[in-house]
This record gives structure tokens, sequence and C-alpha cells, in this order.
């Protein structure tokens, strides 16, 4: 039997999901089993989703959030969805679509710049 959670509560899909896919604006932007990319996110976006979880161990002033908004179905920018809101963005983000890469067995992502910075 399978289920499928559309959610952006994180703990959710931790405690309920054996795979997860991380959409944005109708692409699959990373996508493993959960573990690995819960522990592990490569792609800016699935790494802001994580970094905007409240942690009930660290009290803050302000919920972190990802900056800017998400495109209008019908006029979405070319090259990378996400490329208007990336903490990463390069030129080739503004005009190319990355496609969807294996980084590790089972563990994919859609990013031009999603190894780590040398």
């Amino acid at each position: 039997m399978s289920v499928l959670l559309i959610t952006h509560n994180l703990g959710l899909v931790a405690r309920n999901a054996s795979r997860v896919y991380v959409m944005y604006a109708g692409r699959v932007m990373e996508a493993g089993p959960v573990s690995d990319v819960l522990k592990s996110a490569v792609h800016p976006y699935t790494r802001g989703l994580l970094a905007a979880v409240p942690r009930l161990n660290k009290p803050v002033d302000r919920m972190v959030g990802i900056e800017g908004t998400v495109p209008h179905p019908a006029h979405l920018p070319p090259g990378c969805r996400f490329h208007p809101r990336c903490s990463r963005v390069g030129e080739l983000c503004r005009t190319v679509e990355p496609e969807l890469e294996s980084i590790q067995e089972g563990h994919e992502v859609r990013c031009h710049y999603w190894k780590p910075v040398q």
C-alpha cells in the first residue's frame, strides 16, 4: 500500500514516509530516502525548508524563511525555477534548467551548484 502526503510539515514526513520528493513550482528539486534528504539535504530549497523548521530547544526572535515568492505558474522564470530565490544562484541557473542528477544511490537533486563550495 502507498500513501501520498503533500505537506510542508517535515516532521510529518520524517515520521510517516520512507521516501521524499521536495518540489518547487512543479519540479522535483530533491528526492531520496527520508533519512538521507533530511540529514544531508543539498538543494538550496530543501535546505531552506529545513532551516525554517522551528526548534523547541532554540528560541528565536524571528522565524527563518526563504526570501522572495513562488512564481505564478503562467510566468515561470527561465532556467532553474528556484533561481530568483536561491542563495547559490549563478548565471547558468538563469538560463539552463538543471537535470535531475543522481548524487548517491537513490538520492537525486536538480541543481547546477549542489556540490559544497571548496
